[in-house]
């Protein structure tokens, strides 16, 4: 069944007038089409849009397809030119002093930075979101609050990530955006995982209690995303039904998963998130006594740049491997010596202790976000 928001766009598009309405309406559509996957849509849309308003004689229109042309970058290949899509639109949108397109623009544009682990950057893009933000522009404030939520359950304040969560929720039901409810289900059950799995690697007791809800959230989110017709996220889903294998040592399973995404080439070189996933292959051919084809894909990390990848993320690599070092060591001999992850560790202490002060005036919901 359709979103309400596309219902309510499409009964728009079907009594707009004006030709730059509907165009900014069929903008907006092919966005949220985008956002859950249904891509040959979205494209159609996009030229029917370029088609028309290629000349820019309408700035709404090219900023709008600018932001859909950005998200899908994104949306396809986690990266891409999204943000020097986002950025232009974010530009223009400030040069032109309109608010709603700003506030919008500036949302999403904090949501890349966050995702390319530039967090600072993405609070002062989020600043700037709600500085423009009025509580009509659901959209807006329904992606703020989302990427807040993000920050502050990286940043371990859990207490304010629920508040933000939550908020998102209201103004996603408010809009009708059952891609934005999806988003959230997915997150909160990857960064639950997250956080799991940072512990396992400094090797710290786990609460049963804590992996169970790893578990039942995990397959919440799948659930969601089935019922709400969105795909766009299948990988990012499976890749946090691996997390929850890993943590409980399923390494079959883990691995089953883990071949059928490498062979489907649903992960982006883009996305630096495979990295990790590699590195968790090999623990799981190291666990399963498959040292050869462990090695392989050991070179093949090593050969990957690895040292690009935020701190967090190093942090569970070397955990990897480490233990796959200790599962196979004979394969690993001369490729890898024991990693100690004790300064990466103080590290990522510190670039969370160094957020939680800039984040402050952020923990409270700003009066103009209040739905």
């Amino acid at each position: 069944m359709a979103a309400p928001c596309i219902l309510r766009l499409d009964r728009g598009i079907a009594e707009a007038s004006d030709a730059i309405e509907k165009a900014c309406l069929l903008a907006e559509k092919a966005c949220y089409l985008t956002r859950i996957g249904d891509n040959s849509s979205a494209d159609a849309i996009r030229a029917e849009l370029r088609l028309g308003f290629g000349d820019g004689h309408a700035l709404k229109v090219s900023v709008l397809v600018m932001l859909l042309e950005g998200l899908q970058s994104y949306f396809k290949s986690l990266g891409g030119d999204a943000k020097d899509r986002l950025m232009r639109a974010q530009l223009l949108s400030r040069a032109a002093k309109n608010r709603e397109l700003t506030a919008i623009t500036s949302a999403w544009l904090a949501h890349i930075q966050f995702q390319e682990d530039r967090i600072d950057e993405a609070v002062e893009t989020i600043r700037l979101a709600i500085e423009a933000t009025e509580a009509s522009h659901s959209a807006a404030v329904c992606r703020i609050s989302c990427v807040m939520g993000d920050i502050f359950f990286w940043a371990g304040d859990l207490d304010s990530s629920r508040r933000w969560y939550a908020h998102a929720r209201q103004a996603a039901v408010e809009y009708g955006d059952q891609a934005a409810l999806g988003a959230i289900t997915y997150n909160k059950s990857a960064f639950r995982v997250f956080d799991l799995r940072l512990k396992s690697a400094w090797n710290l007791q786990l609460d049963p209690a804590a992996l169970q809800l790893a578990d039942a959230e995990s397959r919440s989110a799948a659930n969601y995303q089935s019922a709400a017709g969105v795909t766009s996220l299948d990988h990012l889903l499976t890749g946090v039904k691996v997390g929850v294998h890993m943590l409980h040592e399923r390494y079959s399973d883990a691995l089953d998963l883990l071949i059928i995404m490498s062979r489907d080439g649903e992960l982006p070189s883009s996305y630096l998130y495979r990295l990790v996933l590699l590195s968790d292959m090999i623990l799981c051919y190291a666990s399963l006594g498959f040292g050869i084809e462990a090695k392989t894909h050991l070179e093949v990390l090593l050969g990957s740049n690895i040292d690009r990848l935020p701190v967090e993320d190093l942090i569970i690599v070397y955990s990897n491997l480490n233990r796959a070092l200790e599962k196979a060591p004979s394969n690993f001999l001369g490729l890898y010596n024991a990693k100690n992850i004790s300064p990466l560790t103080q590290l990522f202490h510190a670039e969370r202790a160094a957020l939680m002060p800039v984040l402050q005036e952020l923990v409270e919901i700003p009066a103009t976000l209040r739905r």
